[in-house]
């Protein structure tokens, strides 16, 4: 092996959860210089790496990662270089999988390329040790602890030669080997002398992807032909539609082959619920050796069969366009194009009709109408003009009066109704739509007195599924409406009805019950129904995360986001928004995503974490640009949530003078958006250093209902009145301390319990006999959260832990009992409930 065949040579490949025990590992025999070994223990926060390209960073990180692994300890790792377009979601996979366990070590390589910011912020929070590798140009923008520096980290000549003799088994070097050695970066002379052991078959310099393909070659080769069939299996379903491997892979039969396999070849890593996932580069692998078109083809429409049986649509019409089954797919558009659009799935929507031939759609009139309205929502008026050629009179009428509504100009949409000539002769779609939109723009009038009322007379028999679409979707549109302008309890009473009927004719586990479902408990949130929406979430929070519209794993996961950041329960909040930034991520919907990062920088900047929350806001930026290039339809809606945003950052960075003309810019775009409760939000975030009115505020060209505006207010920590069963508490400017930029504390449960009675002004005896402690452990205690907190008094002590997110964000003095005497911290707690 020649020695210039390492250079820029990268460690073994290395899975986050799995470890691949086949793989040749660094040897540390020839480690002789104690600079580049870790501390026992090793230690906390950052230690970074930061030098050129070619150094060989990853070399020092895996040398490192697998010191750690010989100490039992709890180690990940992460390549930025292994990520690609395929799976952009593995960093937010990695990330939830971190944050399972305090104690673990997570290693960072090619930082550069990872998404350092919205990567590294959830583990900052909790605490993780980090350690990174990456370029120069990261050294001014993170905060690292302890950096090593590559020139301390090269060999001389004489060093170079030693390791140089080493590798060839003790025998003199050539100059021509010093002069390659010579200046070569420390840790790749380390790779010469460790790959010397390695077999001449697995040699680094046919490059890392030769080596796994001989790996995995070899792991493959130790399976019977059945066996290595099933795993082709299982990587084609991963390939065509991971959902559905995830179900094969739990069934009682799939889960005890996969388990048996998993036992013999390292082929396997958990993956969310999946235990049994094949790794990446196993499935690439597997999927490479029999490229078949008709196999695959087949899979597809197997697979849209299987998701349209459980009623998700949109998935099943993805995969029998891609199968090839056109007919198939159009059956399932028909009826259900509408409510796919009107859910979200927009820009799907219009690649599905772009694949299929312009003379089949329009074979049917309900069809033709669904896409003519599909067009006019995007904008494409010339191909919206083509197909509304093709339709009558009255089915145009139709088409331009929902599209009247959905901009809510409902005049218009009462003088196009009007013009219908011939009501009976609509077809079954087009029918069901004109009696809703009679219905709707009533309600939108103020004229509709009951949302329990029964529906008006309509053409169609009102058992009729495409009525029941049609008219669940007026009923979406309608509630939707109404949360955006501040009127929650209507909403709440249009949308429960819905709720009932669906459960009662489609089930729980149907598309409609879970959107309608959804929508309800943003309405309980929003009017101030803590109780109803919690009760709501925990019944059914887990069937709507995992369906496949987009409107219901947002408008679920974010409901449930903002209930547990109102019950001050910050780490459930954050794992909510974590799993709708996986979701958005494999399904690739950037909108979703730039919503959940927009209330990730809410809750942060709530909780005074500046340096998360600014780490979060240009993540949140990138997303803004790519939707501002790919999906401009949603780029005037996500731009108003930058700012407010930006707003809230700027709050708790207290710059008064640039909030108020990022307010300014908000409100002109809220009120060109027609987004009244955005702009209460505005309200509420001017007023709040003023001690805000506690009163909705009106004459302002808006008003809302009382319990939105002080729903509202708690959410943003406004409000300082129970609301309902729900009592916040705020921080108030009471000379609590807040810190520049957070530091990262890790306390036992002991040194909790202690601070605890810190808080309430316990004294140690007091909470000595509490804790059931001698006064002198807990003077010891003490002792350590002064040095953990960098305080030099039980005040200071105090105000730190709070400005670290430790305890509540306010507190008040235990009370004391009749006899003067002080209360233990259990029984003064239960008196201050």
């Amino acid at each position: 092996m020649q020695n210039e065949q390492l250079i820029g040579a990268r460690a073994p490949l290395i899975d986050c959860d799995h470890v691949l025990t086949d793989m040749p590992r660094l040897r540390t025999g020839f480690m002789l210089r104690e600079r580049f070994k870790l501390p026992d223990p090793y230690p906390a926060g950052f230690t970074g790496i930061l030098a050129p390209t070619g150094f060989g960073k990853t070399q020092l990180l895996a040398y490192w990662f697998y010191e750690l692994r010989s100490r039992d300890v709890d180690t990940l790792w992460l390549s930025g270089k292994d990520l690609d377009g395929r799976d952009m979601a593995r960093p937010f996979r990695f990330r939830m999988e971190a944050s399972k366990a305090a104690q673990r070590a997570v290693f960072i390589d090619a930082l550069d390329d990872a998404c350092s910011p919205d990567l590294l912020a959830p583990l900052i929070e909790r605490g993780v040790a980090i350690f990174v590798a990456g370029s120069e140009a990261l050294r001014s923008s993170l905060p690292f602890t302890r950096i090593i520096d590559p020139e301390e980290l090269r060999f001389d000549r004489a060093e170079a030669a030693f390791f140089v003799r080493q590798r060839a088994g003790g025998t003199t070097c050539s100059p021509n080997d010093l002069d390659r050695c010579a200046g070569i970066p420390a840790l790749l002379n380390i790779a010469v002398a460790d790959m010397g052991r390695l077999p001449r078959k697995l040699s680094l310099a046919r490059g890392e992807q030769g080596l796994a393909s001989e790996w995995l070659m070899a792991a493959l080769a130790r399976l019977t032909q059945e066996e290595r069939d099933f795993l082709s299996s299982i990587a084609l379903f991963d390939a065509v539609s991971p959902q559905l491997a995830n179900h094969i892979s739990e069934r009682r039969d799939g889960s005890r082959r996969l388990a048996r396999l998993a036992i013999r070849t390292p082929l396997f890593m958990r993956s969310g619920r999946n235990a049994f996932a094949l790794i990446p580069i196993a499935r690439d692998h597997l999927n490479g050796l029999s490229p078949n078109t008709v196999r695959r083809n087949r899979t597809h429409r197997f697979t849209a069969r299987w998701f349209a049986e459980h009623g998700a649509y949109a998935e099943a019409i993805h995969h029998a366009l891609a199968g090839g089954d056109q007919a198939f797919a159009l059956s399932l558009m028909e009826p259900h194009l509408l409510e796919l659009v009107a859910a979200g799935e927009l820009e799907r929507a219009l690649d599905w009709i772009s694949s299929i031939p312009r003379d089949q759609l329009i074979a049917s009139q309900d069809l033709c109408l669904a896409v003519a309205l599909t067009h006019l929502i995007a904008k494409n008026l010339e191909r919206a003009r083509w197909v509304l050629a093709h339709l009558t009179a009255d089915h145009r009428l139709i088409v331009r009066a929902l599209y009247a509504s959905r901009r809510d100009h409902y005049d218009e949409v009462e003088t196009l109704l009007a013009a219908v000539s011939a009501p009976e002769r609509l077809t079954k779609i087009a029918a069901a739509c004109y009696a809703n939109m009679r219905r709707c723009a009533d309600s939108k009038r103020g004229l509709w007195t009951s949302a329990r009322s029964t529906m008006p007379a309509s053409p169609v028999r009102s058992d009729d599924a495409p009525l029941r679409l049609t008219r669940s979707v007026a009923v979406f549109l309608d509630a939707e409406r109404l949360l955006t302008v501040g009127r929650a309890d209507d909403a709440v009473a249009a949308i429960e009805p819905l709720v009932e009927e669906c459960e009662a004719r489609l089930g729980g586990a149907a598309s409609l019950t879970a959107l309608a479902s959804s929508m309800l408990a943003a309405a309980y949130l929003q009017a101030g129904k803590v109780d109803q929406a919690a009760t709501l979430l925990v019944e059914r929070l887990d069937a709507m995360a995992g369906h496949s519209i987009p409107g219901v794993i947002y408008t679920s996961l974010l409901t449930a986001a903002r209930l547990a950041a109102l019950q001050s329960n910050y780490t459930k909040c954050l794992d909510h928004l974590d799993r709708l930034e996986m979701i958005a991520l494999e399904q690739d919907f950037p909108r979703l995503r730039a919503l959940a990062l927009a209330e990730r920088v809410r809750v942060y900047a709530l909780g005074r974490q500046q340096m998360l929350a600014s780490f979060t806001f240009g993540t949140l930026e990138k997303v803004q640009l790519e939707i501002a290039r790919d999906m401009p339809i949603d780029a005037a809606r996500i731009d108003l949530e930058v700012l407010l945003a930006r707003a809230h950052l700027l709050s708790s960075l207290d710059k008064q003078e640039e909030l108020a003309a990022v307010l300014d810019q908000a409100a002109a775009a809220a009120q060109q958006l027609r987004r009244t409760m955005d702009l209460a939000e505005i309200e509420a975030l001017r007023t709040a250093r003023a001690g805000g009115p506690q009163d909705a505020p009106s004459g302002k060209g808006w008003r809302i209902g009382t319990a939105d505006w002080r729903s509202l207010m708690a959410r943003l920590g406004i409000e300082r009145l129970p609301l309902g069963s729900l009592r916040t508490d705020a921080a108030e400017d009471t000379g609590i301390e807040v810190l520049e930029k957070p530091v990262m504390v890790k306390l036992t449960s002991r040194e909790q319990r202690v601070l605890e009675g810190l808080s309430n002004d316990l004294s140690n005896k007091a909470i000595a006999r509490d804790l059931k402690l001698s006064s002198e452990t807990v003077k010891w205690y003490v002792s350590r959260l002064f040095d953990k907190l960098g305080a030099n008094d039980r005040r200071h002590a105090v105000n730190r832990a709070n400005a670290l997110g430790l305890l509540r964000l306010s507190f008040s003095r235990a009370p004391r009992d009749a006899g003067g005497g002080e209360l233990t911290a259990l029984r003064a707690a239960r008196i201050g409930r």
